[in-house]
Parts: structure tokens; sequence; C-alpha cells
């Protein structure tokens, strides 16, 4: 392994010496730690997504897979870089943590040595050197100083030194106090104060201009004063972030939210559905087109304050401190925060408090900036808008949306008007080290994450005014999530300290709609002094929302109440939630119940507790929805330390499958109410429990005659009645029909009612009832019933008062239907069928079932529907035989249009073309092909914004226009004439284009038939404030990436005046020279070379070996892109004397060298004209592969491992010359293309080199499919072996259905081949024309320009459309292109079948590997070309 290369190899040197003389310490021998079967070693060693900068890497590991297993447990964890112990992780987490550790350390100071203490399980990594390679590696270090095995190594890099852009020489300003003069700073809409205001939006724009500047992988600093007690103030309204970039903020600097409105943009949508207009934070990087923002840190030691609310009148606007916090006498450290270690307590206000409803400000007004946006909110009136509504438009510290890879960083978040750090769509997120200060402002959320993967949160503090950590997953049909896939979660949650928060480490909900889960938080500690404060672990939803909750585990953690009148529970679990300032109208995520599963609560101490340890209420069922489903769970190891007056006990109730382990300190026995299979084992005060036996064994029995079965099946265990389930094979699954009671020890039987003629499902599932109340495993059969005619239904043909559930209230997606049920005495009700059909043809019908399965249901939420589209919906009862009773409707109901989902998409291979803009000085015309774009708005809702142009992700009207609609270039334009001026010069800078919509409508509030609000939706005609258009901007469309001359280019000048002799049979090398700016490409614009030397495009080098003496005269050409230059120069070529072209005697050359085999070839064998020849003679080889088998390169090597220069004959052999020494020949031989007619594949995914994520595989796919190309092999395609011309024939040939023709007339095409027929039929239609020698080179590799001339042939012989062109002068080697391809290669490239590389190239003569061929030829066919 190469690491820390050159100047590194000096301190490689000087390391070592200092390990011999004992200056740094080695690797200590140490007893090894006894793993048993278990690896030992701490395990996934990783780096956080983004958490490395030029001098630091931070480091993350898991606890070795025996942790639990061992009976000596970790202390603490060593870690190694390069060989060299570094440090433990816990003095590094002081070192590098100090304020999370020192409140870490108050409580294990200050409460019970019984409490779990925590393993730390990260390391940063600091003093390192820019863009270098380490090698790392941890193992644990346990209690009785043993050791594990090491950690599998990473090796990581650090980054290389960023650009660094000073906010203040974009003219960025700050004060030094928000008192005095400058407290308008602090008052809700800065006291009206129009000097403050300006300065802000002045301040704003300045450090915008700042981000812009930054160029990718640079970072913008706001310097500070190096003490963060006394800080510079940095006003600022909203900023956007761009990709690949970091934003930091100095210690002893603040970013200060701006106390004016106006200043946060207006059209943020939480939700692409139903949902009131939200505004934007102080911090924002937001992308409708996911992923494509990527790579932003935001990091430093400084602060960012939301300036949202006024602190609380008492106590100094400080929260009362508890015995466990620390102080600035017991800490051992300085508060870094600069707070003296107090925290802040901010107003907790609500809708009415938060502005008194009021514009002017008094001692009532609890808000800042959170009374400004509610009272301006509040005078815009949007339709269909509430308090609620009004309350939401408070803006957020951060929004980031479609991100891919966030890192957040040391920052102290404090007093947000809304909620804290929120992530929306964005994944690989890591939160490293942060301070949240946001306690008790009200929704002062720690950090959300909507609809967002990959999360790590380490290291941090988080004192919060609601939720700490929270994850959501949306509501309504339009987030059901991918199999197996949740929407939000998957991470972890380690060695964080939590203060205060009502919902705890992991708040999860109350949007589930997508499904959360997949979380693991460990290793954390919570001390709340928070009335209202639960704990660890919060689970909230409601029936109607769906989704779930599933996968989660809390393990090693520990807490402590300090409050005496705190919330719910340490961990809660509600079904039943309701958030008195919801806004968004939603619809059921689909006909599952909502459902939490799979959770795990192991290793949790908790002392204090004046509430009950674990709370969990009935699951609420719901009038249209599914009763919600709670099963899986294990609680096990929990230490209740202490508790007060009513705390400390658990009492669950509507929970399956449940297990409580080693529950110690419970208050009382644990309670558990309409719970099943519950287990309980050595929980002190509780009777242990198992579940009854009742997985007996035994076949169901089902005989059925026309519309009735009857079903037996012997006694299971102590059964007390079993659940007769019947599944229609309808994709509902099972429905329960009956509960049958156990008939005693002998068999069981029942009889069913079915219809005729159908197949069936049914199942058994034993069941106990009362306090140990248990079901076993279903007993199940199938049976499909005869036919029979149907008598007269016996459904009730009573009116149910089937309607809406109110007129009103209609939804993008769905509707809220309610009846009375409808009953059938004879054979029962088995579900309703609801039918919606459209007014309007071109949307589908749409058919549903309910199956009621609780008492509450009377009624169903249809949902799917198409948005803004009039349906007729009636429903009809059908009992147990399949009898209907009347059709009740219809209603007629209209959906709301819906916002625009889409983002407008570019196709494939789009691309620009740039001309000009070579320097500083010189403008760039960018063009683009609009018919590349396809635009999914229609003109109600959404309307086609146009184009906007993006330096390096930013758009060149500036950051702030990623939150609106407005375009660079308007609709019905392609070109845009960008100057480079202000740019760094020799710097690459990427331009890109991104087309846009422009939101019309959105569905505001509670939806509603008149919920499709315009955009600028308010009782004013203009929009309102802040208010902006709404766009939604493709983030991947096409690019350019360029550096910039700092002065204007300078066209080449040759000054090689003369060129020295060459040596007939001796090695030549010279270099040509020029003046001018580079690149300069060389070339020979007439005359020729000596035979056997060539000239170096790139480098301007001749060089070979002479084989022919005499003078050659031509003409050198260097090329740059101001101009070019020509010389005439020549090169004399001698014979050394004695020596003889023919192989005559004399010196040296009179030596006769053998001609051999390099490594031995497979499948084929090589021949040559002789085996003996002096050097500078030539020697011509003769390849023949075996059957079924082609030569797919040559290569010949001298003897000192060189290679030589070899010439590819007319008729299919190889020569070189001879060189000193003797020469070795190594040719490759592959297998080729199969025979004409053998089918290929149908399934690319046969194919081991071939990958789903390839660029070529649905290239390779579609020529499968076609019979086209075949692989190489049964399990090979090669797509990176050349293509060659027969192969390319054959594949026209093929498409045109393999007709037959004379022979082709070329001698080197033998009539036995493969490819034969092909070459006939081509040659006969002038789709080929040979090499013009009577040779076509079938064998040969084919080159760009070959394949696109061939091509244009085959299009000119089908009579497509050929006039589609671009010329090749667009491209830096467009006069590398052979004349006879010009033409040809003009039209792929405006066909789009082929573009040009990196910087521009074309490169006509590269060959084309199959990949490419396969990519070309599915474009050639789907474009059409007609």
């Amino acid at each position: 392994m190469k690491m820390k290369m050159k100047a590194n190899m000096i301190c490689s040197l000087v390391l070592s010496l200092a390990l011999l003389v004992g200056l740094f310490p080695v690797m200590p021998t140490t007893p090894a730690h006894a793993a048993a079967s278990y690896s030992g070693a701490p395990q996934k060693l990783s780096v956080p997504p983004l958490a490395f900068d030029e001098s630091k890497i931070v480091l993350t590991w898991e606890k070795p897979d025996d942790y639990y297993n061992s009976a000596v447990k970790i202390r603490d964890y060593e870690v190694f870089r390069d060989g060299v112990l570094i440090g433990l992780a816990s003095e590094n987490f002081r070192d590098n943590y100090s304020y999370v550790n020192a409140y870490m350390d108050a409580f294990y100071g200050n409460l019970s040595a019984q409490h779990h203490r925590v393993n730390i399980l990260s390391f940063t990594a600091t003093e390192l050197a820019p863009n270098t390679s380490y090698e790392f590696k941890v193992r644990a270090v346990y209690t009785d100083e043993t050791r594990s095995d090491f950690s599998a190594s990473l090796v990581f890099s650090t980054a290389p030194t960023p650009t660094v852009i000073d906010a203040a020489a974009q003219g960025a300003t700050y004060i030094t106090s928000t008192s005095g003069a400058n407290a308008d700073y602090k008052i809700r809409g800065a006291n009206n104060n129009a000097t403050i205001i300006k300065k802000i939006a002045d301040n704003t724009a300045a450090i915008q201009a700042a981000i812009d500047a930054v160029p990718t992988g640079g970072k913008v600093v706001l310097k500070g004063s190096g003490d963060n007690a006394n800080p510079y103030y940095y006003p600022s309204g909203s900023l956007f972030l761009h990709s690949n970039m970091t934003f930091e903020i100095e210690k002893g600097a603040v970013l200060l939210g701006s106390p004016v409105f106006d200043h946060y943009p207006r059209s943020l949508l939480v939700y692409p559905y139903s949902q009131d207009i939200r505004t934007y934070g102080l911090l924002n990087a937001v992308t409708w087109d996911y992923g494509s923002l990527k790579n932003i840190r935001i990091v430093g030691k400084g602060a960012i304050d939301g300036n949202g609310w006024k602190n609380t009148t008492t106590g100094n606007g400080l929260q009362t401190q508890t015995a466990a916090d620390p102080t600035p006498g017991s800490a051992g450290v300085s508060d870094p925060t600069g707070n003296g270690w107090r925290l802040p307590n901010y107003q907790s206000g609500g809708n009415i408090t938060v502005d008194n409803k009021s514009a002017i400000d008094s001692d009532s007004v609890l808000g800042i900036l959170a009374a400004d946006a509610m009272w301006k909110s509040r005078q815009d009136k949007t339709p269909n808008a509430l308090d609620a509504q009004f309350y939401n438009s408070r803006p957020n510290l951060t929004v980031m949306r479609g991100v891919h890879g966030l890192y957040y960083e040391g920052l102290t978040f404090y007093n947000p008007a809304f909620h804290g750090i929120v992530n929306y769509q964005s994944e690989q997120i890591a939160v490293n080290g942060v301070n949240a200060m946001m306690f008790d402002a009200n929704n002062g959320d720690g950090i959300e994450f909507g609809d967002s993967t990959g999360i790590t949160i380490m290291n941090s503090f988080w004192d919060t005014g609601d939720d700490v950590i929270n994850f959501a997953a949306g509501q309504g049909t339009v987030v059901r999530n991918l199999t197996n896939k949740v929407a939000s979660g998957e991470g972890r949650v380690f060695n964080n300290f939590l203060r205060n928060g009502h919902g705890g480490m992991l708040a999860m909900g109350s949007h589930t709609g997508g499904w959360i889960g997949d979380l693991i938080a460990e290793e954390n500690v919570y001390n709340s002094n928070e009335k209202g404060s639960n704990g660890v672990l919060r689970m909230k939803s409601g029936a109607t929302t769906g989704g779930g909750i599933r996968n989660i585990v809390v393990r090693d953690n520990a807490v402590n109440y300090s409050n005496s009148t705190v919330g719910n529970s340490t961990i809660v679990i509600d079904t039943d939630y309701k958030d008195g300032n919801a806004s968004t109208a939603f619809g059921p995520e689909s006909e599952q119940p909502l459902t939490f599963e799979n959770v795990l609560v192991r290793n949790i101490t908790v002392s204090n507790a004046y509430i009950p340890l674990i709370s969990v209420a009935a699951p609420v069922s719901s009038v249209y929805a599914l009763s919600p489903i709670l099963r899986n769970f294990t609680f096990e190891d929990i230490k209740v330390l202490s508790y007060v007056g009513s705390g400390g006990n658990i009492a669950i109730n509507g929970m399956s499958d449940v297990t409580f382990r080693n529950i110690t300190g419970l208050r009382g026995a644990i309670t558990t109410t309409n719970s099943k299979n519950v287990t309980i084992e050595n929980c002190p005060g509780t009777t242990n429990r198992t579940p009854d036996v009742l997985n007996g064994s035994g076949a169901l029995t089902v005989t059925a005659n026309t519309y009735y079965a009857t079903l037996e099946w012997p006694a299971i265990g102590n059964a007390t009645q079993y659940a007769v389930l019947v599944d229609m094979l309808d994709g509902y699954g099972y429905q329960q029909n009956k509960i049958v009671a156990s008939a005693g020890a002998g068999t069981q039987s029942t009889g069913i009612a079915l219809r005729p003629n159908t197949s069936y499902k049914v199942a058994v599932r034993p069941e106990t009832t009362g306090a140990n109340a248990s079901y076993g495993n279903l007993l199940e059969s199938t049976v499909t019933t005869g036919a029979a005619t149907l008598g007269v239904s016996t459904v009730s043909t009573s009116s149910p008062s089937f309607n809406v559930k109110a007129a009103d209230i209609t939804g993008i997606s769905w509707q809220d239907f309610k009846w009375n049920a409808v009953t059938d005495a004879v054979y029962g009700i088995h579900y309703y069928e609801l039918t919606a059909t459209p007014t309007n043809s071109n949307h589908a019908t749409k058919k549903y079932k309910a199956y009621f399965n609780n008492a509450s249901r009377a009624g169903y939420s249809l949902w799917g529907l198409d948005d803004g589209v009039t349906y007729d919906v009636t429903m009809k009862a059908v009992n147990w035989i399949g009898q209907e009773g009347p059709q009740w409707g219809p209603v007629t109901i209209t959906t709301v249009p819906g916002t625009l989902m889409q983002t407008p998409a570019w196709a494939p291979g789009s691309q620009l073309t740039v001309a000009g803009g070579r320097w500083i000085g010189e403008d760039m015309t960018i063009t683009w092909d609009e018919r590349d774009v396809t635009d999914y708005s229609n003109g109600d809702t959404a309307r086609f914004a146009g184009y906007r142009i993006l330096i390096n992700g930013v758009p060149v009207d500036g950051g702030a226009v990623q939150a609106n609609a407005k375009p660079t270039v308007q609709p019905g334009q392609h070109t845009y004439v960008f100057s480079p001026a202000g740019l760094i010069p020799n710097v690459p800078y990427t331009i890109s284009v991104e087309a846009g919509s422009e939101i019309l409508k959105y569905a505001s509030g509670a939806g509603g038939l008149s919920g499709s609000t315009g955009f600028t939706g308010t009782e004013n005609t203009e929009l309102p404030r802040n208010q902006v258009t709404f766009g939604k901007w493709t983030g991947h469309g096409p690019s350019v990436t360029r550096t910039f001359l700092a002065t204007a280019p300078v066209a080449p000048t040759i000054t090689t005046s003369s060129l020295p002799n060459g040596i007939f049979g001796i090695a030549y090398n010279q270099a040509l020279a020029a003046t001018g700016d580079t690149p300069i490409t060389w070339s020979i614009e007439s005359g020729s070379l000596p035979a056997g030397l060539s000239l170096e495009p790139t480098t301007g080098k001749i060089s070979g070996t002479p084989t022919a003496t005499g003078t050659a005269s031509f003409t050198v050409k260097a090329t740059n892109d101001a101009g070019s230059s020509s010389k005439d120069l020549s090169i004399f070529t001698i014979m050394l004397s004695g020596s003889s072209s023919s192989g005559g005697s004399g010196g040296n050359a009179s030596l006769s060298y053998s001609v051999s085999e390099g490594t031995k070839a497979e499948n084929g064998s090589v021949s040559y004209d002789t085996n003996k020849a002096t050097a500078g003679s030539k020697v011509t080889i003769t390849a023949t592969p075996k059957e079924g088998y082609t030569l797919n390169d040559m290569k010949v090597f001298d003897q000192n491992g060189k290679e030589v220069q070899i010439t590819k004959n007319a008729d299919g052999t190889y020569s070189f010359i001879m060189p000193e020494g003797g020469a070795k020949v190594e040719p490759a031989f592959t297998k080729k293309e199969a025979a004409k007619g053998t089918p290929g594949t149908s399934d690319a995914k046969k194919f081991n080199d071939v990958k789903e994520d390839d660029w070529f595989y649905k290239g390779i796919q579609f020529m499968s499919e076609k019979g086209l190309m075949v692989g190489s092999s049964d399990s090979s395609f090669s797509p990176n072996q050349n293509t060659t011309r027969a192969m390319l024939v054959t594949i026209l040939h093929r498409l045109e259905g393999t007709p037959s023709a004379s022979e082709s007339g070329f001698t080197d095409v033998k009539a036995d081949t493969w490819y034969s027929d092909a070459v006939a039929w081509a040659s006969s239609n002038n789709v080929i024309s040979g090499y013009g020698n009577g040779l076509f080179g079938p064998n040969n590799d084919i080159s760009r320009e070959q394949l696109c001339t061939i091509l244009y042939n085959y299009a000119k012989l089908k009579g497509y459309d050929i006039s589609n062109t671009k010329n090749v002068n667009a491209f830096t080697d467009g006069n590398n292109v052979s004349s006879w391809a010009k033409e040809p290669m003009e039209w792929a490239i405006g066909s789009g079948l082929i573009s040009g590389y990196e910087n521009n190239v074309l490169a006509p003569g590269d060959t084309a590997t199959r990949a490419q061929l396969s990519t070309i030829i599915q474009r050639f066919i789907e474009k059409g070309v007609k």
C-alpha cells in the first residue's frame, strides 16, 4: 500500500526512528480477550458521510459482536493510525466534544453509580496532512485490561486544501452587540426600522454572493472574534447553499436570523401534495430533483441563531440548573459555547400568544421572528387557512431538500422560530458535535428527517422545545414506499447527551405513511428537566395515516428525570396522535393498517422515574381505516434505579408477541390488557408468564359443496376458541369469518358459507383468552366451491345513507365516505364494494373492497384517485355467498387539482454545445436542444417556466433562485451567452442547464372542492410579501466543464527549425517545440514522416524506428484554441557503415536476433516468416486462431520489455522491425461473435460482467432481446472488447432480417465464415465499400468514424431522414475526421447517436467497444432516425 508519498516518506522515516527511541507509543503486547466463537473485534470501522476535511478524519465503529455475551465489559477503545497508537476514544471525546463530555461527567458524578456508563464509539483524528491517505484500526479495551482483536483496517484520505472565500470580501458585515443602538435586530419586524431592514437585506445579498463564489470543494467563512461569549453577529435572511461546498462559521461568529418575515422566501411545500405554503429557513439547500444537490458541509465553532422567540422573563431568560448539570466550578473546562454552563430558556408560546393577534410588540407578545411571521400571515389570509396554517409559516433554522451528502459539525443552534435542523428527501447525512439550545421554543424540534435515510447522529448536545430527533415519512397514498424499504431512517444515534425534549432521543411520527425504521439508538445519556418530557422512545401516528414504524433498536442508554411534573412515559407508543397545528389534509397510505413492529429496547437504566416506564394505550380504531397493529416488541435488561410517586410502572394494551425480560425496580406488576402472546421472565413483582402452547400438529380438512364448506381440525393445546379466516385470493389477505368456541379435546368442526365456483384459502387460528391470551400458528388449507345458481339476495335493502364524510372535504387523491352498516341475517356481510367512475374517459375506473375488521368501522377512504377529476361513486354490500345488495349512489365528487409532482426530464445523452469562452474576457455561447426536455405541466396547475443556467450549481442570477420559478432563459429559447468575467482563471467550472416548471396552483390547507388555490392565493392579487413564484427544477441537466484562461489565448508558433537525422534500425525520439498556450495538438499537414516513425498528437514527439533510408519531407502543424501554425521540416535517414537494409554484414547489424513467443497464447498460435533476423530488418507474423476464436490483440516487446511498433498488413498479417537484442511476440485471442442465426439471450442479467447499474446495461439488454448481439460466452458479454467491422455488419444484417445476397468479392472474406452472408448483403446494397484494394478487413477493429459511415449508408438505404446534422468543427479535434467520414459523422452527432468525450473531444479514430456499439445501435433504432 502506498501512502503519503514523496515528502511524506521523510515523515515515515522520522516516525520509524522515533519508534525506535521510544518517542511514540507502539502497539503494546497485551493479553487477548477471549472472544469464544465471536470475532471479538470492533465492527464496521468507517467514516460517516463527509466527516473529514483537509486536516481531520472522524471515525466510527460498532461494538464487537460478542459484546452481550462477554462477562467482562468494554471500558474503552484504542485507535491506531498507520500502526501507531494515537489515543483512547474516551480521551479523544473529552478533547474534541468537551461540551457533551462535561454534561456526561456531571451526570455520572451526581447520579447512581448503577447507571449504564456509555462507551464512546468514535474518534476524531486531527492534525493530518491535506490530500493524504492514512490507515486506521480500532480495538476494544476490557475492564480486565485485555484487548480485543483489531477491527478490519480502514484506509481513508483527507481532502485537498480548499479554496476559501471570506464573506467579508463580498461585503458581508457584522455587529458586535444586539442591544442599545442595535436592539431592533432582536425585535419582531426589526421594529419597522427601515435602515436596519435594508442593512439586513444587503448583508443577506453579500453573504449569498460569497456562497455563490465558492468553487467546487471550496468553503465560505464567516470570520469570528475567537470568543463565543463576545461574538460578531452577521444578520441575514434566507441563504441558499450549493453542491460541493462548506459553509463555516468560526468561533466567535453568529449567523443571526433576521427578525423580518419578508426576508425569508415563502414557497416551501413540505410534501408534494395538499399542504399550506411554508417558508424557507435561515440556511437552505433545496431541489425537487432529489440527489442533484450533493456534498454540503455546515461546520464551525460558532453559532446559528434563529431569533425566533423572546427569552423568558424569569431567571434572566435562563433555565434552572439541575443537580446533574455542570457548573463553572465543576466542569473543569470553560464553556465552549460562551454561556457559562447556563442554558437559554425561550418563551413557550402558541398560535395566539406568539403575536397576541396584534401588529404591535408588547410584553404579551412572546415571539420575535415567530411573531412577525404569524402576524403577516394572518394579514395575507391564504384561502382555506386558519391559525394552524398561519402558524406553520414560521421559518426553520435550516431546510435541506433532495441533498445527497450532508454534514453538520460543531455549531451551536439557537432559538428557531419553528423547527431546528430540517432535512427532507435527503440521504447520507451526518450530525457530529453540534449543540442544540432551543428550549422551550414552541415546536422547536432539534432535528427532523422527513423521507431521509442513511443517517448518523453522534457526539451532540440536545436541549429542545419539542421532539429531540424526529423522523417522519409522509402521509397519504403518494408516499407509499418500496417493498422492504423505509422512507425515513436507516441510521444510528449514539454518544449524545439529551437535556430536554418532548419526544426523546427517537421521536418517530406522526407522519408514518412511507414507513420509518431500521434505526439504532445506543450509548446516549438523557437528563430531562422538562415539563412534558417523555424519554428515549416515542412512536406516534394515527390509523388513517398508514405505513408504520419497524426495526427499531434502543440499547445501552442512561436516563434521569429531574422534574416531578414531566410527561407521559419513558417509552410511549401512541396510535391516536393528534397535532393541534396540523394543516395537511391526507388520505390513507393504502388499505393496510398502521403497524408498529419489531422493536427491541435493551439495557436501559432509569432514575427518578416520575412517569411510567412504558405506556401503551389501546390501538385506536378509525371509522375509515383498519385497526392499528402493535407486534413483536422486546424489552429486556432494564433497571429502574429509583422512582417517585406513581412512576416506574409498565402498562400495555392491544399488543401482540411482546417479551419483558430482566426488568428490575418496577413500582408494581406489569399490566397487560387485550394483549396476546406475552412473555414475562425475571421481572420482580410480576409472575413469570409464557404464551399458551398452541402449536400442536394436525391438518385442517375442508369439504365444500356449492356455497357451503365444512371445516374439521384436531384440538390444539389448551385453545379455548378458534378464529376462522377466509382469503378470497383477491390480494386483501385473510378476513375473519367467525369465532368458534372449543369443543374440548376431540375433533373441532364448523361450517361457513362461501360463494359458488370460487377458490379460497381457509385457515383456523387457535386462541386462548383472558389475562394470558395467546394465539398459535395457522392451520391452513385450500378449497374450491362448486358451481350453483344463487337465489334471491338476502342482503338488506334498507338505505344505508351512503354519502361523503363532509361535502367540502376532498383531497387530491382521496375521499372519505360513510354509511350505516348493511345487514344480512342469513349469511352476513362479507365486504362492501365501491366503484369510482370518472366522468372523463381518459381516466380509469377504480374499484375498492372495504373489509371491516372492527365495530368502529362505518366508512371507507377511497385512495389512489387522480387529481382534479370528477367521479361518480357507488357502493353495494356483498354477503359471504356473493349475493349483492342494491347499488347505492352515485355520489359525485371532484378531487382537488394537485401540485405538479414531476420535474421536467432531460433525455439520456443530452448535451450542451459550447462556442467561445476560452478566457475570462471572452463570452461563451451555450446551446442545447429543447427537444431533449420532457415537460409534465398541464398549463392549469403548472406551466413550463423555461431554463436556468448554473455555474458550479449556482444559478447565474444568484443562489436564492433555488426557491422560485425565475428562469434565466424563457421557454422557446435554447441559447445563452455567458460572460466568464469575475471567475477565477485556471480553475475548472461546470456550466449546466436546468429546465423547470412553475407551480400555479397547490392544494392548500385542509383541501376541499375549492382547495386548489392559485399560488399567489391570498386576498391580494399580487404575490404577497415574501411569497415567491414556486419552481420545480431538474438538477440533472446537461453540463460542460471549462477552465478559463486569465488572458486571451496565444496561438502556437513552431520554434523547431530542423530535426536530427535518423539511423536505419535505430530508435528515434525527438520532440517538436512551440510557443503559445497549451494544450497544443500536433499533426502532419502534408507529406509524411519516414517509414517507421509516428507523431504523438498531444506531446509533439516523433518516435519509432526508421525502416527505410532517404529524405522524408513533411509539413507539421501545431494547433490550440487560439489558432495554428505550420512549418516545413524533413528527416534524413541514413544507414550505419557496414549495415544493410537487406541484412548485410557490418557492426551490430550483422548479428541475428531471435523472435520468440512471450506468454504462451491460448486459443490460437503464431508463426513468423523468419525465426532470426538482424536489427532493422522486417519480420512478418501470421496469427492463426482456433475455431470459434479471433485475434483480439497483438503486441511485440524488445529485450527490455519496451513495446515495439507493429504494422497491420492488408492480408491480416503483422510486421515489425527487429530491435537490438531480439523480440517477444504476445498475441491475445478471444471468443468471436456467435455465428449468424444464433439467438441471443433475452436477459442481460445472465452475463456476469454486466450489472444493472452499468451505463451500458439497457443497451446490451435491448440488443440481446432483439437477437442482434449475443454473449462472448454463455456467461459473459465482454462489454469492453473492441468491436470488429464484421460484427457491425452482422448486426445490421440481422436487423434487416438476414436476406441472402451473392458473394461480396472481397478477397479476405471467405464464403464459409460466420459473417460472409452479412458482408455480401452489405456490399451489394452499398452499405460498405471496403478499403478500396479488394479487402474488407472483417476482423479489424471498427473506428468511430467507420461506424458512423456504415450506419449512415444503412440509413440512406432505408430512406431515413439524414438532414439533422452538426458540424464536426465544433469539437477540438474535428479536423481529424477523415474527409470520407465528415458527412456521416455530422449526421450521427446531429441525430444524437454519438457525442464527444470530456474536453469536447470527438476522437473519430478511436475504436468502439461492444458496450458502446450496443448503446449506439439502440439509439439508432429507438430514436427512429426515420
